[in-house]
């Protein structure tokens, strides 16, 4: 037991266990984690990503968004409309394949809503995700309430180089990259022990009070996550529609960076498995059928090159605005408030445009 209280972790054993070239498939019972836990580990990258399931013998949320749309077709009560899947003799599955390709919009994929959890992501990816979802959403890895993040260590560097560079130069470079988290780490533990002195002191904390000591601790914590990069181990959780999901696994498909795309294809299998993949795993997954439409999609990397050749071609913005896109060195910094009439989308926009390269 140290200073902040951690409790015993029990190590727990999955249900089953299955390997699918470079994905290991296991689950956890309901008798252990309440709800039917479905996980996938990449192999290559040391990611898990999970997602829960209601019911085991049918896929739950394809079945509601199967009713809510065939309310536009069907002039009943919506028990008579969920009767025509409880006939018997129906097979659901070709019954909720030949509504969706039947109706052919895409509406009917934002009325079944599934949820994945993720572990053993870089912090930077959080972001992406909160960033890609039509309601910016989502829970992360707290840094402010959880200290476990003074041993985060750094994704590593290889899922962001060239495969075509020596083992060696890899190692070496690998060594050098997780060096910077280690000093991270080391800045972290250091303030956060010196900022619990002196907030103590300053406060006049009770510290033998479990509520004061609690919201001195997470004061500490809003002021040391500032030495943590945006590279280091964290988690998430994020739920939205099966179309979002769809769009979001297409988006990170055309990412340049290699991992986000392997994320992408991880995604994919967790939500829509194969059939094969289903029988061994005794899985049935939420809504595979409404999981499509997720080749790369190319359009804001198309958009965001054709802008920024017409700023280079028809304005003068790159000369009038400094930017180093060389080695990494110090630079002097000269912050100025960016006027209001801006946007977000605006300030992402540039981001993207001035820093892009060729």
């Amino acid at each position: 037991m140290n200073e902040f209280h951690q409790k015993a972790k029990t190590e727990i054993q999955p249900e089953k266990e299955f390997i699918a070239g470079s994905y290991r498939w296991f689950t956890y019972s309901a008798s252990v984690t309440g709800l039917r836990l479905i996980c996938l580990e990449d192999l290559t990258t040391g990611t898990i990503a999970t997602t829960t399931v209601a019911n085991p013998t049918k896929r739950t949320a394809a079945h509601k968004a199967w009713a809510g749309a065939r309310q536009s077709r069907a002039a009943g009560m919506p028990w008579e409309i969920l009767y025509e899947m409880g006939e018997k003799g129906v097979d659901p599955d070709q019954k909720l394949e030949e509504m969706f390709r039947g109706y052919g919009h895409a509406s009917v994929g934002d009325m079944a809503r599934l949820a994945v959890d993720m572990g053993k992501i870089p912090m930077h990816l959080c972001l992406a995700l909160f960033n890609e979802g039509s309601l910016n959403s989502g829970q992360e890895k707290s840094t402010r309430y959880q200290a476990s993040f003074g041993k985060a260590l750094l994704h590593p560097m290889r899922h962001y180089i060239s495969d075509h560079l020596p083992k060696e130069d890899v190692a070496r470079l690998e060594e050098e990259y997780q060096s910077f988290g280690a000093v991270s780490l080391e800045l972290f533990a250091k303030h956060k022990a010196v900022l619990l002195r002196a907030f103590e002191q300053y406060y006049q904390a009770d510290t033998t009070k479990p509520a004061e000591r609690s919201a001195l601790l997470s004061r500490v914590l809003d002021c040391v996550r500032y030495f943590l990069l945006i590279g280091q181990w964290s988690g998430m959780s994020f739920e939205t529609s099966a179309r979002d999901w769809s769009r979001i696994i297409a988006e990170l498909q055309a990412s340049p960076l290699l991992y986000y795309r392997r994320v992408a294809q991880q995604l994919e299998k967790l939500l829509a498995p194969t059939t094969e993949e289903e029988e061994v795993l005794d899985y049935k997954a939420e809504a595979p059928g409404l999981i499509r439409h997720t080749a790369p999609q190319l359009t804001a990397n198309r958009n965001l090159h054709a802008l920024k050749q017409f700023i280079e071609d028809q304005t003068d913005l790159l000369q009038q605005v400094s930017i180093h896109s060389g080695f990494p060195k110090r630079v002097d910094q000269r912050v100025s408030m960016i006027e209001p009439m801006y946007t977000e989308g605006d300030r992402l926009a540039a981001s993207y445009i001035l820093l892009e390269k060729d």
